[in-house]
């Protein structure tokens, strides 16, 4: 899941769109390795309202792609079996290779 701001407030950051590009090239690559969706979005629509976090205050003192990513599967929570280690590293390595991209071509 790819968190952007905000979690702390309902208002979209000035950046919304440029958010919702990366979290879209996150997911889309994320997808074509294993079939995998990583959902994005704001924090606050996605997941449910958060203080406190480091993206939002990352995002506050002008970090332009403060984002917060959580891996998969969210039914082993914290304790991914060991099968779906690599799988995950190379969907989020993908992942992350797109988002890199897209924030070069949107600084």
């Amino acid at each position: 899941m790819m968190l952007s701001p905000y979690g702390y407030k309902t208002e979209y950051p000035p950046d919304y769109e440029d958010h919702m590009g990366m979290g879209e090239a996150f997911a889309n690559a994320a997808l074509a390795v294993n079939g995998t969706y990583y959902p994005y979005g704001v924090t606050y629509e996605i997941i449910y309202p958060a203080s406190g976090t480091a993206l939002d205050w990352g995002y506050d003192i002008g970090i332009k792609y403060s984002y917060s990513l959580e891996l998969r599967d969210p039914k082993y929570s914290f304790l991914l079996p060991e099968r779906f280690i690599l799988p995950t590293a190379k969907e989020t390595y993908a992942g992350m290779v797109a988002s890199f991209l897209y924030m070069i071509d949107h600084p």
